[in-house]
């Protein structure tokens, strides 16, 4: 097994650069190449301002020690880290929308909200564990 603090360093970066690569691939389907790539500056933006600290603040007061009682408990897989990272991005994603919203939160936004948080969780979840080595069986 990898270090896990390393993976940890490094994993959150997974998430707004998958933001990023989304926003101009929906620009580009949108609007075509030339239009789509023209404002790549401002998914750029976006990413770094909303998704990065995010993605760090969930990592690391979360998912890392959360990691670290797997690891504890010898139930540290794959499927565990994901399976905790999908419960992890949805109540994140929820919880920085009902912040940034000043009224109530319709069912439509708060599904997008969950299938955005959970999508970026999952792609930092996986990121983890090909860096920290986690196999599907367990360590010991």
């Amino acid at each position: 097994m990898r270090s896990i603090l390393l993976s940890g360093i490094i994993a959150p970066l997974a998430a707004p650069a998958l933001f990023f690569l989304s926003i101009l691939l929906i620009g580009v389907f949108h609007d075509g190449p030339a239009a789509g790539l023209r404002d790549w500056n401002v998914a750029l933006l976006l990413a770094m301002v909303f998704v990065l600290p995010v993605s760090y603040l969930a990592t690391w007061a979360f998912g890392v020690p959360y990691i670290f009682w797997l690891r504890s408990r010898s139930r540290l897989t794959t499927l565990n880290v994901c399976s905790g990272a999908l419960v992890l991005g949805v109540a994140s994603a929820w919880a920085y929308q009902w912040i940034g919203k000043a009224e109530s939160l319709q069912m439509p936004q708060l599904a997008f909200g969950a299938a955005l948080g959970a999508g970026l969780a999952l792609c930092v979840a996986i990121t983890f564990c090909v860096l920290a080595g986690t196999s599907s069986k367990g360590t010991t």
